[in-house]
């Protein structure tokens, strides 16, 4: 039997959720509180295969609605309790029966200060959604377990999923292609997948080359990046999962599709070099009448780490009519100039 299978019973420690509190941090809070890992617990709601679950966790993409009673149980809340305070739980409902879920964010946002010299993530900039929800910006430079080497990424190539694969379907796809995994390690296993804000399995094909799958919190998107790839591959992978290079996000900028969706893709895909064209889409978008928008675009921004953008980027902290465009403009502001000071040493 499995353990999302097996009866359950009330927690000794049943903490409660805070209102609008993200899934993953609630479940590391409960798991702590009762002795457990988060994997542990996560694996009594759902079928969940990895050994941890990241504390920015909120997309939920393969969650099935079997979560909500079986948490009820384990904390005592009703139903519509858990469904007021954790708003995860009514988008897996709602994605279960059929709806596009996109979740829009009101967001307002507190920076971090910087880390010792050596670390990468001294450009952490803490976003919070609905004030609780905190992101890690600009993650292209990782510590040295997720990404072996400066020059590595900044020859990659981005992309993003037309088709969201399941990474189990995605594993298949690579072995039935004789991919060696290189990410994790055997070694390290499965723990190792675990950042707060991103999930990682790199693979090199026969052909040499990376092929780096990427589950981003942040995003919430799945992302792609290739390193030297050949072109069979880079084909195969197109056809498979309609995959979208950057030139093909600025082509659909172009024919006005969706501007949030296009601006969150291009994040991920923009590509850790500097780019004219992706530079002036995000310069147009922090000129955008929606304020959405522009809150949007201020995220891309802070997540590229350009310094090109930083100038427009302060005109906005000080000048948007949105208080909270303002705020998250000052945040994106600070996490550029912190990118820029670390790449500069």
């Amino acid at each position: 039997m499995e353990p999302w299978e097996a009866p359950v019973r009330f927690l000794p420690l049943p903490l409660p959720p805070v209102h609008g509190e993200v899934f993953g941090w609630h479940l590391n809070r409960l798991a702590a509180a009762n002795y457990v890992t988060s994997g542990q617990l996560a694996q009594t709601l759902t079928p969940f295969k990895n050994a941890l679950i990241g504390k920015r966790t909120d997309t939920l993409w393969r969650w099935t609605p079997m979560v909500l009673p079986r948490l009820a149980l384990l904390t005592g809340l009703t139903h519509e309790t858990l469904r007021m305070l954790l708003p995860a739980i009514s988008r897996i409902e709602a994605r279960t029966g059929g709806e596009v879920i996109r979740y829009r964010r009101r967001l307002y946002v507190a920076c971090s200060g910087t880390e010792p010299d050596n670390i990468p993530a001294a450009k952490i900039c803490k976003m919070s959604f609905a004030g609780h929800r905190y992101f890690r910006i600009h993650p292209e430079v990782r510590s040295t377990n997720a990404w072996s080497a400066r020059e590595v990424i900044m020859s990659a190539s981005y992309f993003t999923f037309v088709n969201y694969p399941d990474i189990d379907e995605f594993s298949d796809f690579a072995q039935r292609r004789s991919w060696v995994l290189t990410f994790p390690s055997e070694e390290a296993g499965e723990s190792a997948l675990v950042d707060d804000d991103r999930i990682e399995y790199a693979w090199t094909p026969p052909s040499g080359g990376e092929v780096r799958f990427v589950q981003d919190a942040t995003l919430e998107l799945f992302c792609l990046g290739l390193t030297r790839v050949t072109d069979d591959v880079l084909e195969a992978l197109r056809i498979s999962y309609g995959i979208q290079s950057r030139e093909d996000l600025l082509d659909l900028w172009e024919a006005d599709s969706d501007r949030e969706d296009i601006l969150l893709r291009l994040a991920n895909a923009g590509g850790a070099e500097y780019s004219n064209e992706v530079s002036a889409v995000v310069e147009e978008a922090l000129s955008d009448v929606d304020s959405r928008v522009r809150a949007t675009a201020l995220l891309t921004a802070a997540y590229l780490g350009w310094n090109e953008l930083l100038p427009t980027v302060e005109r906005v902290s000080r000048s948007d009519e949105d208080p909270h465009a303002r705020a998250i403009a000052l945040s994106a502001a600070h996490s550029i100039t912190l990118s820029n000071s670390v790449t500069a040493r």
